[in-house]
């Protein structure tokens, strides 16, 4: 589980480079399934991506109302409840890379190499665990991803084929590592830290009409504390201020932050 967390923040900035805001995103669940019979229940419309690991199929499937949901927002659209229907080729365009992120990510955190993803239309696409040729193995890992997305919460679940796990479902992760000084040759590496201030949701045609000049009002209260990241991951909290007649940013305690 700790191996597969340590995969979070990468899933985390590529979500927010397709949403364009902050995703949480945690692992909810962690098993070992099998792959017959996996969508046999599966029923239009769906969204479900394919990939391969070591030339095995494996799948990422997601509750549709909540990829509707993710691609309406994408595109601007103020109306999240629109429900399951189809999507565009522009939305499953959109939800490939969603897709990307999670599978990418987790695939990642666990020394494995995901490639050929793409999103399913068609059931006959799905296709099957025996897709693996002459050693094909049924058994997945199935690592379900919980997003507090546009629409609200859902689990989209990764389905790993184990054949090329370095480490079973069940193999104690390694200890974390103890606090050690910085290495002098670290001491000089440029990292990235960011503030982030907030967001707000802007339909398409009015973005379309913004000028110079306009305020674009974000749903950050004024006196909110900021989120405070470091290459992407959320580290610390803080409230702005002004600083020699620059904006600046306080870092709050850690009894006062939530991110240590």
């Amino acid at each position: 589980m700790r191996r597969l967390e340590s995969g979070l923040p990468r899933i985390r900035r590529e979500m927010r480079d397709v949403y364009g805001r902050p995703i949480k995103v945690s692992v909810s669940d962690l098993r070992e399934t099998g792959a017959q019979g996996l969508f046999d229940d599966l029923t239009l419309p769906f969204a479900l991506g394919r990939f391969t690991i070591g030339g095995q199929p494996g799948w990422v499937l997601w509750q549709v109302e909540a990829a509707v949901a993710s691609v309406e927002h994408i595109l601007g659209s103020g109306d999240l409840t629109a429900g399951p229907r189809p999507l565009t080729t522009l939305e499953r365009d959109l939800l490939r890379r969603i897709f990307a992120a999670a599978v990418t990510g987790t695939a990642k955190a666990l020394d494995l190499d995901a490639k050929d993803l793409r999103v399913v239309a068609d059931p006959i696409q799905i296709g099957s665990w025996r897709d693996g040729g002459p050693d094909a193995d049924q058994h997945r890992l199935a690592v379900g991803l919980e997003l507090d997305a546009p629409g609200g919460p859902s689990t989209l679940h990764v389905y790993l084929p184990t054949r090329h796990l370095a480490v079973g479902a069940d193999t104690p992760a390694p200890a974390a590592a103890e606090s050690v000084e910085l290495p002098d040759h670290l001491r000089a590496v440029e990292v990235e830290l960011g503030a982030w201030l907030g967001a707000t949701d802007v339909p398409l045609a009015q973005l379309l009409e913004l000028e110079v000049g306009d305020v674009i009002p974000l749903e950050t209260p004024v006196d909110s504390p900021v989120q405070l990241e470091v290459e992407g991951e959320i580290c610390a909290r803080g409230t702005v201020g002004v600083v020699d007649g620059r904006l600046a940013v306080r870092v709050l305690p850690p009894e006062e932050s939530p991110h240590r």
